[in-house]
């Protein structure tokens, strides 16, 4: 566990954690992304499910699979997830914003990236918690959102200034991946072993790291949604994706910044079993109509709650 700046962006500490974990990870070739025309990797149905679907948890007897992809029933999404997908796309927002100035304006001094990201906060902060049918007043949220914003500005602005006073003249596309080295929203098609086409992995750095932002508590599953990105990835690029680092989004009233922790992890044979083995389990739900029945106690969050 390491406490680090720019949500994504780990330092130098934390990427030779990802190097030692990367190193010492084992891998059979049957559990590697590449291996989907044989089993385990081979989904058992041609039945593609999201990441999320396969590691989600919070329902264990995977009845919301049922009520979702067999019963066709639309839950209502709680107040809780729609304000984690509101940082989700304010991060996403502010680091497309960021390399379209770069591209833009090249070595502009940071200070007017700071104050170009500055002046469009508050509109896309409002215009995307309308647009997820949030409260657009001074909400908590919100608040928490304009901390997010602030603070992924000064951030991506340092870290330009960094990559500027090295003073080596560099391409366009090396400023910008200097500055920002991580993609946002890696597509990726997951259909050869089971998963969404378009898959969107929330981040992809350095070294294949697969990264994924969490809102909420920590929790054993978390690992469960990059080890599912990590097959994707491999069978896409064909490619090891040995390590995945859980990004956890928290803000504080007394603080004026979200406290981000990043936590690295091996995708291991373990976890890559334990995938399989809910990706095959959720897919037989789908595939032959059963009903698991609704468990003894249910997550206060269930979308599905009361059906």
């Amino acid at each position: 566990m390491d406490i680090g700046f720019m949500v994504y962006f780990l330092g130098a500490e934390e990427m030779r954690e990802v190097e030692r974990e990367a190193s010492k990870t084992v891998i059979d070739e049957s559990l590697r992304g590449w291996s989907y025309n044989s089993s385990p990797v081979r989904p058992p149905y041609d039945i593609p499910l999201p990441v999320s679907v396969i590691a989600n948890r919070y329902c264990r007897c995977g009845r919301d699979v049922y009520l979702s992809y067999v019963l066709r029933q639309a839950g209502k999404p709680p107040t809780e997830a729609r304000t984690g997908h509101l940082y989700h796309e304010i991060i996403s927002s502010i680091v497309e914003e960021a390399k379209r100035f770069i591209y833009n304006y090249g070595t502009a001094p940071p200070i007017e990236l700071y104050q170009y990201l500055d002046t469009m906060g508050e509109t896309t902060i409002q215009g995307l918690a309308d647009k997820l049918k949030l409260p657009t007043e001074d909400s908590l949220h919100v608040r928490n959102a304009r901390k997010l914003w602030m603070y992924m500005s000064l951030e991506i602005s340092h870290s330009l200034n960094t990559v500027l006073s090295r003073g080596v003249g560099v391409s366009l596309d090396t400023l910008v991946s200097a500055t920002i080295p991580f993609v946002v929203n890696y597509l990726v098609n997951g259909r050869p072993v089971g998963l969404s086409e378009r898959l969107q992995a929330d981040a992809l750095g350095a070294m294949s790291l697969v990264l994924d932002l969490k809102t909420g508590p920590p929790m054993d599953f978390h690992k469960l949604t990059t080890t599912g990105y990590a097959l994707a990835l491999e069978s896409s690029l064909s490619q090891p994706v040995n390590v995945g680092c859980i990004v956890y989004l928290s803000f504080r009233d007394e603080s004026p910044t979200p406290i981000v922790i990043r936590r690295i992890h091996a995708i291991d044979e373990s976890l890559r079993m334990e995938f399989l083995e809910e990706r095959d389990r959720k897919q037989r739900i789908v595939a032959e109509g059963i009903d698991p029945a609704k468990p003894s106690i249910c997550d206060p969050n269930c979308m599905y709650l009361n059906l």
